[in-house]
């Protein structure tokens, strides 16, 4: 027997209803791991402006020679690198989020297709026969409207 209308539509509004389950999780957790990683460039986009104002603040001053050797600048340094690791790790999560939802989506896709050519396999003999016995207008005696 074939698959009736009402259940393939049930079937695909399932199938649509997971995979956009899939999909508003994906973007909300990238969305926050994107935030997280705008928040860490603007920190160190502070940083950086922390740095070079020691540095020029170190340059201006006439005793001071090695500004590279200087305390302040080497923890603004130190900071500013576990910042951009910190981002490249948030970018890192980002594709790892991107593509366990396109593999989900897709394990999503083929169950369906799999319960629906099941579906059409267990009633094949039937519908198919039935439809060449009935005629083209799907009408048992074959008579047309």
């Amino acid at each position: 027997m074939e698959e009736s209308l009402g259940a393939r539509l049930l079937r695909h509004l399932k199938e649509v209803g997971e995979l956009a389950g899939i999909k508003t999780e994906e973007y909300a957790r990238v969305g926050r791991k994107r935030f997280e990683a705008l928040g860490l460039e603007r920190e160190s986009a502070k940083e950086k402006r922390s740095l070079g104002e020691r540095v020029f603040e170190l340059a201006e001053r006439a005793g001071e020679g090695d500004v590279l050797g200087d305390v302040t600048v080497q923890a603004l340094i130190e900071r500013i690198r576990k910042l951009n690791a910190e981002m490249a790790s948030c970018e890192q999560e980002i594709e790892v989020l991107s593509r366990t939802a396109a593999e989900r989506a897709r394990d999503v896709r083929a169950r369906y297709r799999a319960e629906s050519e099941a579906e059409g396999s267990a009633g094949t003999g039937g519908g198919a026969a039935a439809r060449a016995e009935a005629g083209k207008d799907g009408h048992p005696d074959g008579k047309s409207d």
